[in-house]
């Protein structure tokens, strides 16, 4: 079965549109995953990554618990059950220290503490902020070359919308 002719030109459209509900790409902003991820980088977001397929060590991005307007790119430190030092330590020997992440939030810390806003700060992260998991990292030229390949496109599905 052949497409129709008038449904050719959105094809391109379709495709840009079913890939971008999967995945999506975030620039890291600021210092508090450094040397993993530098600021001004670009990495790939996996959005329908849930809960279930998270794993400790594994970076995520998520909306603050104080302010939704801001998204937070950290290290998943602790899954629901773990216990978790008060100084954000995933391993604590002291039980008089610990806290247990609760069902439903994850603990999350970025990789450069000294200028890090995580879990330490803004306490467990409820599931429903997380946006998705980070699956790749594109630096410099690679990046480049990404944003050029969407905004090719993007202009040729204009292009193919407009009449005549």
């Amino acid at each position: 079965m052949r497409l129709p002719l008038f449904l050719r030109p959105l094809l391109p459209l379709a495709v840009v549109a079913a890939a971008f509900q999967v995945v999506r790409f975030q620039f890291i902003n600021g210092p508090s995953m450094e040397p993993a991820l530098r600021d001004g980088e670009l990495v790939l977001v996996n959005k329908r990554a849930p809960l279930s397929a998270i794993a400790r060590g594994d970076i995520v991005m998520f909306r603050s618990p104080s302010d939704p307007s801001r998204v937070y790119v950290k290290r998943v430190a602790g899954l629901p059950g773990d216990a978790i030092c008060q100084e954000g330590h995933p391993a604590c020997r002291d039980p008089a220290h610990q806290r247990t992440v609760p069902p439903g939030a994850f603990f999350a810390l970025g990789d450069n503490a000294s200028v890090s806003y995580d879990s330490r700060q803004a306490g467990f992260i409820p599931v429903a902020n997380l946006t998705g998991k980070v699956i790749g990292r594109l630096p410099g030229l690679l990046a480049m070359i990404a944003y050029g390949i969407m905004f090719c496109l993007v202009v040729g599905v204009l292009r193919s919308l407009r009449p005549g």
